[in-house]
């Protein structure tokens, strides 16, 4: 019994690893993105909106912060959301571990 535990942990856990490697690489992702060199894009970006649209800079720079914010933000939660799916195949294991556990304490008790 001990063995089929095992194996099913080792099984969950190569599940779970794969999920996370993927959720980590988007979270650094949207980290460099939220806080990495783009202050000097988003400037870049402000100044060409105020001189195509005619709109005073600071509008400008308020309207490329909100869309590079929503855009980090969107990528940092659909990461977290890639995270919480593949914890969910450790939860497998530790319902298994529960109820072998509980199978164990029936036996030995009952003698």
């Amino acid at each position: 019994m001990g063995d089929l535990q095992l194996q099913l942990l080792t099984v969950d856990l190569r599940d779970f690893g794969g999920g996370v490697k993927r959720s980590a690489f988007l979270i650094l992702v949207a980290l460099c993105l939220l806080l990495g060199a783009l202050p000097v894009l988003m400037l870049g970006l402000a100044g060409v909106l105020h001189r195509i649209s005619g709109l005073a800079i600071e509008y400008s720079w308020l309207l490329v912060g909100v869309f590079v914010s929503v855009t980090g933000l969107g990528m940092l939660w659909h990461a977290v959301r890639q995270l919480i799916t593949a914890s969910a195949s450790l939860r497998r294991s530790q319902m298994e571990l529960t109820k072998n556990l509980e199978w164990v304490r029936g036996v030995l008790h009952r003698d």
